[in-house]
């Protein structure tokens, strides 16, 4: 987990000439990861990871489980660091504790395209961080993001 926090000067004015230093309360971020796992099949499996630094039990994989045609979202606290099936991961960003919920409600709402038979967790992976992105909730400007989503797509697996 990182904070921020610090001091920012509130503006003048009329009872207080001067600017007046205020706290600024600190911002609680969790680093984003993609999780690359060995996978069953053709591909490897892909998740997105929330990690909370402070406390283990608290960090979260959102993904979808499943194969081909029968792919289902899930969410459930786990932490992939833990996993022998573990291949890689690449942070991606960070997210503030407050946001964490809309994070989970974006994941949630990515379609499953349970129609594309070449749809696949790495599809969904590549698709919730960029409705994350353009949710806002991420910075998609941050020099993090930019370059973790390059690693990401140059890990993306199809057929040639």
């Amino acid at each position: 987990m990182t904070t921020r926090s610090g001091r920012r000067l509130r503006e003048a004015t009329p009872e207080n000439a001067e600017p007046v230093a205020e706290d600024v309360p600190a911002v609680v971020l969790h680093p984003i990861w993609v999780a690359i796992y060995e996978g069953d099949g053709v591909f490897k499996h892909w998740s997105l990871f929330v990690e909370d630094e402070n406390n283990e039990q608290e960090s979260f994989v959102v993904q979808v489980q499943g194969s081909a045609g029968r792919f289902r979202y899930e969410q459930k606290k786990k932490n992939p660091f833990a996993s022998r099936s573990l291949i890689e991961t690449i942070k991606v960003s960070h997210v503030q504790e407050a946001n964490l919920r809309n994070l989970r409600k974006v994941a949630r709402e990515v379609k499953v395209k349970n129609e594309d038979l070449t749809w696949n967790c790495q599809d969904f992976v590549w698709v919730a961080l960029e409705a994350i992105a353009s949710a806002g909730l991420i910075d998609a400007e941050d020099d993090l993001y930019i370059s973790g989503r390059q690693t990401v797509w140059s890990r993306m697996e199809g057929l040639a």
